[in-house]
């Protein structure tokens, strides 16, 4: 995943993080669970309270005067946990999401006037570490005020997972672990998948790999 750190990554039995990042995964949650929940934290965080700039304080004080957000996809896994967020500050949530779950698309031709700024945010910059990926994505020197955005926000997360506050998206299990995740990808790149995140555990293999290492 990162040429500059080749141990890192997501598709691993272990993985290392920033202290100030952990989460702890509550007695009654499940580690399907849990693991599909801290990615969409980290990147409906990073939307909202560093590019939008929305004051944290939110979080201790929610919205006396509340004004409109538009989360666009608002269905898929960041999308719901970033309108959570926004709620739980107490601001009013406009969303789209694809017909598919059920909601009209919003027609771009009725749009009068478009003023929408992109920006691009990445979670793995909230490590602070320099990322070896090409523009917009990668950073030779390290974004260390990531690093520091994440040591503000978080705190505010834990108390809301651990209280369970935070709803996971839907989670299907799926098997034969990395062997099965191939299958996933290409489902996913097919379109096969939506509404929900496909978690794989690493211990499964596929039985026909486990024989043929046997054998």
């Amino acid at each position: 995943m990162e040429t500059l750190r080749p141990r890192s990554g997501a598709f691993a039995e272990y993985a290392s993080v920033d202290g100030a990042m952990v989460l702890k995964l509550p007695n009654d949650m499940t580690f399907e669970i849990g693991a599909g929940m801290h990615l969409r934290i980290a990147t409906a965080a990073m939307a909202l309270f560093y590019s939008l700039q929305l004051p944290s304080a939110l979080f201790e004080t929610p919205a006396q005067e509340p004004f409109d957000v538009l989360v666009y996809g608002g269905a898929t896994s960041t999308g719901t946990m970033a309108i959570q967020l926004l709620k739980r500050c107490g601001l009013r949530v406009l969303t789209t999401c694809s017909p598919h779950v059920g909601q009209e698309p919003y027609p771009i031709k009725s749009a009068t006037r478009r003023a929408v700024t992109p920006d691009w945010i990445l979670a793995t910059w909230l490590r602070g570490l320099p990322i070896s990926w090409p523009e917009p994505f990668g950073t030779e020197e390290g974004k260390p005020e990531c690093r520091e955005f994440a040591r503000r926000i978080f705190p505010h997360i834990y108390p809301l997972f651990e209280a369970r506050e935070l709803k996971s998206h839907p989670v299907r299990a799926e098997p034969d672990g990395f062997e099965g995740l191939l299958d996933g990808v290409k489902a996913v790149r097919k379109g096969e998948v939506r509404g929900e995140k496909l978690v794989y555990r690493t211990a499964d293999r596929r039985r026909a790999v486990v024989e043929g290492a046997a054998a």
